[in-house]
């Protein structure tokens, strides 16, 4: 199997079950946790599809992919009695995020996209899902409030552009998985930021 299609698969497990736990925190039903484990794992990639691709998504086409998803909502709801450490869950949203921004942007690259749609379409692929994920959980999406999140994504899929004629397809992309994953994880674990303006009270 391709390093892309398993990169695939490895990102939408790791973001169907941080869907999933998402859904179990807001005290959904066994439906809610399997709608919000889909739409963390394939939301991204529909809209990659259909905005940057301009085709039908692929994920109406291939049953596995909902086999995976089926599969990780159902072992996340039955093992919900156990609770799971923030920083497992974390660890998950982070290499979901990885494997779709490199996945996408290993393909983008072996069809010759421009910087400019590589970046949006590897951006939109890693943090598509998890902001319908996080409207739907009625919450303010990642990307838009304190962890660097869309940030580690764009650095993460500027390394792969910068890297992957020089050192090579395999080199490059384990280097970019490494630092998405890590800057995620530091970024979460030291509160880093960026920037928010003043000191107001959030709106109700």
């Amino acid at each position: 199997m391709q390093a892309i299609t398993w990169m695939e698969y490895v990102g939408m497990a790791a973001f169907a079950f941080s869907g999933a736990q998402v859904a179990i925190a807001r005290r959904m039903d066994l439906f809610g946790v399997i709608v919000l484990a889909a739409v963390t794992a394939i939301g991204g990639g529909m809209m990659r599809d259909a905005i940057v691709y301009q085709i039908v998504p692929s994920c109406l086409f291939r049953p596995s992919y909902w086999a995976v998803i089926l599969a990780t909502a159902l072992f996340a709801f039955l093992w919900s009695g156990r609770r799971q450490p923030l920083w497992f869950i974390m660890l998950c949203d982070s290499i979901g995020l990885a494997a779709f921004v490199v996945g996408t942007g290993l393909h983008m690259l072996e069809v010759h996209y421009s910087l400019g749609p590589f970046l949006f379409g590897t951006l939109i692929t890693g943090v598509g899902g998890g902001m319908i994920r996080d409207l739907l959980a009625h919450s303010m999406p990642v990307i838009l409030r304190e962890d660097i999140y869309a940030g580690a994504a764009l650095l993460g899929a500027g390394l792969l552009w910068s890297l992957y004629a020089p050192i090579g397809k395999t080199a490059s992309c384990f280097i970019a998985l490494g630092f998405i994953i890590v800057l995620r994880m530091a970024s979460w674990h030291w509160h880093w930021h960026f920037p928010i303006a003043g000191k107001r009270e959030p709106l109700p």
